[in-house]
Order: structure tokens, then C-alpha cells, then sequence
């Protein structure tokens, strides 16, 4: 038995294939007995796939190309596609059907009556176990993609893989593990940016705990730049006050800070999203900005800033990426590669061990430093627990200490690299007074983080809700034109 037969004997998981599908589909699939497994296969890949497109906003349409039913299905895919619209499992939007193999591909959605049934993980039974078709790589010439391919190499899945939070992710982390271990990534850089993409950057954060080593039983952690665009925007302020004002938000955390000024009771994952949404403004007109509120607080406490920048750059976004792609893959990648240190970039952060540590923090604090003058905060995250502290360099001893995340209230410290040298207390880096972070302090007294989160959720099911309600409404108005359209057609053969 080969090392590969052994591997694949002692997993049992790569000799399944799972999907995510509606209770009312697996009902109906269970009492149709005229449906071969392999029929009921390519209904649950159908489903799935438009489950999992989807999942982020579920009563929106998603776009599918016929390759991905095409590769899949035998015959007429299109037939199986009928049937499940027959049935109530599933919507097509004819209207944006394409003509002539131009426009967009098809678009699906679930009804909501299939959705409310719940969702559910099924599986079929593998018949041969084979690597993905994939073509065969080419040298490319960029010596940072092939060193990170190199080091994607290294990763193997675990014996077992470890569950997501609901059905459907754990699909997503059993078909991304499953391209994993056969070692296809999909490395390649942006297609408008010099950013890095790969199968690790895109699964579910939860299925990276089933990631390990093939040739090392050292444990993975992810490391990550807080706040790393936002930190990048300091090269654009020209005006000193208003960078060290800026830099202050930086330390108190810039999302919390930005919500305490407006007093808005959100978390901070809702917060990024605003926050990215008003200063990476693509064409969108001046007087649409500023409606945003995280643009109002820039106004309010960065006037200057605003004026020669937000109100002007519609490429920041891009801007942002390309610099953050620089430093984070470009000049660490090289670095990491002339000293043979494991490197797996993650965009604004990177999967390693504990063993270069201290040198690649060190490398990333440099980095940073010399391109905006900030001490940047590096966060290393436990793959398994998610448990996140965030690095600093002791003042007196030199080793690396984690601090538990600076928006948390009562920070604690634990001990993360060798020992301190008979310190019997470690203490925490002592900056001077922030009236940034005295207004997240207080901001944080106000708010229960689970009373934020609650609240997060209940916006996210109203948000759900109204585009649940516009859907029915195009398709009530759809509805109208083909029946005004039909009643025409009657009257004129009438007329005639």
C-alpha cells in the first residue's frame, strides 16, 4: 500500500460527497421511487450549489454558468433543473436568461417556503477517488506565487474533519478540505490587483482547524494586521494634526472609535462594513457619500482628509489592495523566502508556526513602520479555538507577550514566546492618554457586545426580509406583463 492509499484509507470523509439541500427537497426525494441515487445526486447538486452561492443573502438571485451543471450532470442537465422549478424547490429568472451566449449566465434563488424547512447536510457514497481536473501549472515567473505555492505544498487535512456552525458550511469545508488534500489551491494573483488568491484564503475560517502540516507535526496559527487598510490611509494625511488624531483612532481601534463618535449601537464586523463601504468609493456621486455616516464622522473630525481625499480618490479601494499586497506578499513573501520560512499568505496577514514568529512579526512591524510611521498591532489566531491575542514586544525583556484584542474591555496578558528572565509580572506597552480610547471605553460600558450581536442578527433578518419582499414584487410585476401581454394577444385575435 502506497503512502497515498494509506492516506486516503485513513479518511474516511474523502470517500463521500456531501451536499446542502432543503428538508422539504430530501422529503420529496425520499417518496419519489422513480429517481435513481444518481438522479438524486445531481438534485442535490443542483440545489446545493444555489444554496451555498446563496448563502449570504439568501432571497437574492445568483448567477450559475451551465459549466458548472454541464461538468456534473450527465444528458440534459436542464431537464433536472425543471424539475426541481416543478416541485417548489427552486426559482429561475428567465429575464436574465442570455442570448447568445452573451450577457449574464442564468440566475436561481430557493423560495422561501423550500428555505423555511430548513437546510440539511446529505451525502452519496464516492465511486473512484481521483485529484480534481485541473490544468497543468505553467512557470509563471513570479517567484513570490511559486514560494507560496511551495509552502501550500506542505498542507495536508486531517484524519477527521472538524464540523462548521450549520449544513452549510460544513459543504463548503468538506469540498474545499477534499481540494486540499489533493493539493489544488487555485493559486493565482488578482485579476485587477496584485493581491494573492488561494483555496485557504477562501474556505470557511472554521475548516483552516482541519488544515496541518504533512511534514511536521508543529502546530498552524493564522497572524493577521489589525485594521490593516485603514493603518495604510495614514499615508494620505497631509495634515499633522489630523494624523496624529488619526493614529489615536488607530490605537483606541478605529472601527469602535468611529462608532462611539456617532454613537451607533453596532458591532464592529457591521461597522467595517460601513467603513469600507464610504471610503472605498468607486464612481458613486459626492452627494450619495454623504449620506453615509462614517463619512460624516470623517467630515466632523478629519475635514482636510476628506476634502483632498474622500471627496476626490475613487480608486482607494484598489489603492489599498495594491499597497497592502506590496508589503504582505511582495517584500514579505521574498523575505520570508531568502530565509526559508514558512509562509502561506492570507492578504492582510499569513499562516505559519510558531517557530519564525518573532522574526516575521518583526519583519511586518519594520515593514510598516517605514512606509507610514505606525507601529502596527499583529493578532495571531488559534486555528481550532479561534481564540485571537495580539503580539507585542516586551520593553524589557525583548520576547514577544499576546495581549488579549485592545477593543475588548480589561485587557489580560498570557505569555506567548520563551521565558521573560525573572520578571514575575508582564505588563502591557504604556502609551499616553487617547481621548479616543476613553470614548470606546465608555462607548463599550453602554453596549453589551451580546446585546449588539442580537440586534446585528434581528437587522440582518429585516434586511432579508425586504429583499425577500422586492423579489416578489418583480416577480408579481413580471407576472403583470405576461398577463397584460396574453390578454392583448386574446383581444387582437378577437379584434381580427
Amino acid at each position: 500500500m502506497t503512502k497515498r492509499e494509506r492516506a486516503i484509507k485513513e479518511r474516511a470523509w474523502l470517500k463521500i460527497k456531501v451536499f446542502c439541500i432543503t428538508s422539504s427537497l430530501q422529503r420529496k426525494m425520499a417518496a419519489d421511487t422513480t429517481l435513481t441515487e444518481e438522479q438524486k445526486e445531481w438534485l442535490a447538486y443542483i440545489q446545493s450549489k444555489v444554496v451555498t452561492e446563496s448563502r449570504r443573502n439568501p432571497a437574492l438571485w445568483v448567477n450559475i454558468g451551465t459549466k458548472y451543471f454541464k461538468d456534473r450532470i450527465k444528458g440534459n442537465y436542464k431537464r433536472w433543473i425543471l424539475y426541481l422549478k416543478g416541485i417548489g424547490e427552486l426559482d429561475v429568472n428567465n429575464p436574465y436568461k442570455a442570448a447568445g451566449g452573451d450577457g449574464w449566465p442564468m440566475s436561481y434563488c430557493i423560495p422561501k417556503v423550500a428555505l423555511d424547512s430548513g437546510v440539511v447536510k446529505i451525502s452519496f457514497k464516492r465511486i473512484k477517488i481521483q485529484p480534481p481536473r485541473a490544468k497543468p501549472a505553467q512557470p509563471s515567473g513570479d517567484v513570490v506565487l511559486e514560494y507560496a505555492a511551495t509552502n501550500l505544498k506542505r498542507l495536508t487535512v486531517a484524519e477527521r474533519l472538524l464540523s462548521g456552525p450549520d449544513a452549510i458550511h460544513d459543504v463548503l469545508i468538506h469540498q474545499f478540505c477534499w481540494m486540499a488534500f489533493h493539493g489544488f489551491f487555485g493559486l493565482r494573483r488578482g485579476a485587477n490587483c496584485r493581491r494573492l488568491y488561494h483555496g485557504v484564503i477562501e474556505m470557511p475560517k472554521e475548516g483552516r482547524a482541519n488544515l496541518q502540516l504533512a511534514d511536521s507535526s508543529e502546530q498552524l496559527f493564522e497572524y493577521d494586521v489589525k485594521s490593516c487598510h485603514p493603518v495604510l490611509l495614514l499615508n494620505l494625511f497631509t495634515d499633522p494634526t489630523e494624523r496624529q488624531r488619526y493614529s489615536q483612532l488607530l490605537d483606541a481601534d478605529v472601527y469602535l472609535g468611529i462608532a462611539a463618535a456617532m454613537q451607533k449601537a453596532l458591532t464592529r464586523d457591521e461597522v467595517k462594513e460601513h467603513f469600507l463601504e464610504a471610503v472605498n468609493r468607486s464612481d458613486r456621486a459626492l452627494r450619495v457619500l454623504e449620506q453615509k455616516w462614517v463619512y460624516q464622522c470623517f467630515r466632523r473630525h478629519f475635514p482636510i482628509f476628506t476634502e483632498q481625499v474622500l471627496n476626490v480618490r475613487t480608486d482607494l479601494a484598489l489603492f489599498l489592495q495594491n499597497e497592502e499586497a506590496r508589503l504582505m506578499v511582495d517584500e514579505l513573501g521574498k523575505w520570508c523566502q531568502a530565509n526559508r520560512y514558512l509562509w502561506i499568505p492570507c492578504h492582510d496577514g499569513w499562516m505559519g508556526t510558531a517557530e519564525h514568529e518573532p522574526e516575521i512579526v518583526a519583519k511586518v512591524h519594520d515593514l510598516f513602520a517605514t512606509v507610514t510611521g505606525y507601529a502596527v498591532t499583529v493578532s495571531k489566531v488559534e486555528l481550532i479555538s479561534r481564540k485571537a491575542v495580539c503580539l507585542f514586544t516586551h520593553p524589557l525583556s525583548g520576547s514577544y507577550v499576546g495581549v488579549n484584542d485592545t477593543s475588548q474591555p480589561s485587557p489580560a496578558l498570557e505569555k506567548v514566546g520563551g521565558e521573560v528572565g525573572g520578571l514575575e509580572e508582564i505588563v502591557a506597552p504604556v502609551r499616553p492618554r487617547n481621548p479616543w480610547k476613553e470614548m470606546v471605553d465608555c462607548w463599550q460600558q453602554q453596549n453589551d457586545p451580546v446585546l449588539l450581536q442580537e440586534a446585528a442578527m434581528k437587522r440582518a433578518e429585516a434586511r432579508n426580509r425586504r429583499k425577500e419582499g422586492a423579489k416578489l414584487a418583480e416577480a408579481n410585476k413580471e407576472a403583470s406583463k405576461r398577463l397584460a401581454k396574453q390578454v392583448a394577444e386574446a383581444m387582437k385575435k378577437l379584434g381580427g
